[in-house]
């Protein structure tokens, strides 16, 4: 079983994240894991067995509205930690 770690080192309030999982190209399809604020400096944990990760994260970070940016996809490549950009 896998775990892909998304970590925030760039935004000093946090940013949230959504994430799903799932290797279907269409990512708004795959199921979602929810929403998580990471907070400067720290991290959430993605158990995803063989699945990849997706996420969204805030359009702006340093000033959030809701509008969350595109979606990043991760290959699932085995244990991982990846930095939210």
């Amino acid at each position: 079983m896998s775990t892909i770690t998304l970590q925030n080192a760039s935004w000093q309030n946090g940013v949230t994240v959504l994430v799903h999982t799932g290797n279907s190209l269409d990512f708004d399809g795959n199921p979602s894991r929810g929403e998580q604020r990471i907070g400067f400096n720290a991290s959430w944990p993605i158990e995803c067995g063989n699945l990849n990760v997706q996420y969204k994260r805030d359009l702006d970070p340093d000033n959030p509205t809701g509008q969350m940016g595109a979606w990043t996809n991760i290959p699932n490549f085995g244990d991982q930690t990846v930095e939210v950009t």
